[in-house]
């Protein structure tokens, strides 16, 4: 305990004490683990999930959407981060092409094409989400842009939480459900990886011991 209170922040420590008052750091290096635990499947989702609305909005836009003078379908908070995602990739002399733009622009900007603002412009054009969610229907995922959007915040609220070294093990929604719910978008986008993706998964052993 000593040790933790001569390395760690006050504020850090009370969080997981509220957890276990006589040893906060079991709780804390459990963390850790089950943070690590959750890299296979957040790894494969963002970039499947960014892929394959790529190769949809090249039908829609252009197969050099991201290329060009910045497409007109997006508004300027979209439009901004496709800016940067160049300039960074300028900034360490990385070419301006599209699978580099992509891998630029982080999780936040592929959810927020989920908006509502973009249901008339992207969504309701014919295929566009049963593109994206090519196994839907043996998931039973229901193609509403509103309910994506949400489940995806949740998501990528763990995420960020996990890039931040935050606690997640007193999350709501519980990790338990979030991790389902990463698995039911997995195979929902990539019916054909969901097992291979499980066999370097190992939350439910960490989870459960």
């Amino acid at each position: 305990m000593d040790d933790l209170k001569k390395y760690l922040s006050e504020a850090r420590i009370r969080t997981f004490e509220n957890i276990n008052s006589q040893n906060p750091l079991q709780p804390y290096l459990r963390n850790i683990a089950l943070c690590e635990a959750f890299y296979p499947a957040m790894h494969f989702l963002e970039i499947i999930l960014r892929n394959k609305i790529s190769k949809t909005l090249s039908k829609i836009i252009g197969s050099d959407w991201l290329e060009t003078d910045l497409p007109s379908i997006f508004d300027n908070l979209e439009l901004e981060n496709i800016k940067k995602a160049k300039q960074n990739l300028n900034k360490i002399n990385k070419p301006i092409r599209s699978d580099n733009i992509i891998s630029e622009l982080n999780f936040g900007f592929w959810i927020s094409l989920f908006h509502k603002k973009y249901e008339a412009k992207i969504w309701q054009k014919k295929g566009a989400l049963q593109a994206v969610f090519s196994n839907h229907k043996n998931t039973g995922l229901i193609l509403n842009v509103k309910r994506i959007r949400s489940d995806l915040e949740n998501i990528k609220k763990l995420r960020n939480r996990i890039s931040h070294h935050e606690p997640i093990i007193n999350l709501t929604p519980d990790i338990k459900y979030l991790h389902d719910l990463i698995y039911f978008y997995l195979k929902s986008l990539a019916p054909d990886l969901s097992e291979s993706i499980a066999k370097v998964d190992r939350f439910e052993s960490v989870f459960n011991n």
